[in-house]
């Protein structure tokens, strides 16, 4: 993920030495399964999937690009009037749009991060009011 270093648990029949051709630790999405290599550094790492639809107890998930630095991960998706957002958010004039859990429902939120004199942009894995 970048620069970032993550912890995971993942099943051993989900691991495999070596990283393939042609995945990164952006990763790749096939059928909501997400694959990628686990470090950089595809000559020192594994490869690991994560069957996005299963891996939480609570909610299915899909796999998706995030954003061209952070790569594809899996994510929770409202798809309201036809235009999906993810947990992972946007940013759509000057403002966060997401998906997130209101009143017990999964349902697309806003925040005006101009309002409170902050901008919208990428910060670590997720999109922000930074």
């Amino acid at each position: 993920r970048g620069d970032l270093v993550n912890h995971g648990c993942f099943k051993a029949s989900d691991v495999t030495e070596g990283c393939l051709d042609g995945i990164t630790a952006l990763g790749a999405c096939g059928d909501d399964v997400l694959t990628f290599c686990s470090r950089k550094d595809a000559s020192k790492g594994k490869t690991l999937r994560l069957d996005c639809k299963t891996y939480l107890k609570d909610r299915a998930e899909v796999c998706m690009k995030i954003s061209d630095d952070f790569g594809y991960d899996c994510t929770t998706v409202c798809d309201d009037e036809n235009t999906p957002h993810t947990l992972h958010g946007t940013c759509e004039d000057g403002k966060l749009v997401y998906c997130g859990k209101q009143d017990n429902k999964w349902q697309t939120l806003e925040w005006d991060c101009a309002a409170e004199n902050l901008t919208c942009g990428f910060s670590k894995n997720q999109y922000d009011c930074i």
